[in-house]
């Protein structure tokens, strides 16, 4: 499949209209997301954060989305769709990390200028929001659980992995 291509498939995916199912089973293509995910969330993570914050921040995230993927597609029994699963969940990461961009550092600027940015802070809980629905759906198609379910699952991955960082990083920005 051209780049192309599979930038229509996680757009659609982001927009609830395919799901992981969709994703083409590929070692090669879940590598080459988890290193664009890597550098698209360093690059987020830039806007509020030291290199070095930010490299160990992403290495966790990474590790923390694999693990808790494995365990949970181990819990339900469908261990064999970790690759199709991980790869939608990063590509889509992937995308809303690189809207996430300006937007954070538009609001590290006008925190530097002790201003406030309501309309674009409501912006960036839209499209976190969207990120949680877009993870849910996916875990829902992954899982064959109802969405409800799913919802829980994406939650207690964002739980896990706020606090981890809070606990393990506590000098980061974001």
């Amino acid at each position: 499949m051209p780049v192309k291509a599979y930038l229509n498939l996680f757009v659609q995916i982001v927009l609830l209209v395919r799901g992981p199912q969709d994703v083409p089973y590929s070692h090669t293509l879940f590598r080459m997301v988890l290193v664009l995910y890597f550098v698209t969330g360093l690059t987020s993570l830039l806007t509020v954060d030291t290199m070095g914050d930010a490299l160990y921040a992403m290495l966790l995230d990474v590790s923390l989305l694999l693990v808790f993927s494995l365990l949970i597609l181990r819990s339900f029994a469908k261990p064999s769709r970790f690759i199709q699963m991980t790869t939608a969940l990063l590509a889509v990461g992937c995308l809303f990390q690189v809207l996430d961009v300006p937007l954070l550092w538009y609001l590290q600027q006008v925190k530097a200028a002790n201003e406030q940015a309501p309309f674009a802070s409501l912006i960036l809980l839209l499209l976190m929001s969207w990120n949680l629905a877009v993870y849910a759906h996916i875990i829902r198609h992954s899982l064959d659980v109802r969405m409800p379910v799913a919802f829980v699952l994406t939650l207690c991955y964002v739980i896990m992995a706020v606090m981890s960082r809070q606990l393990l990083i506590p000098s980061a920005g974001a």
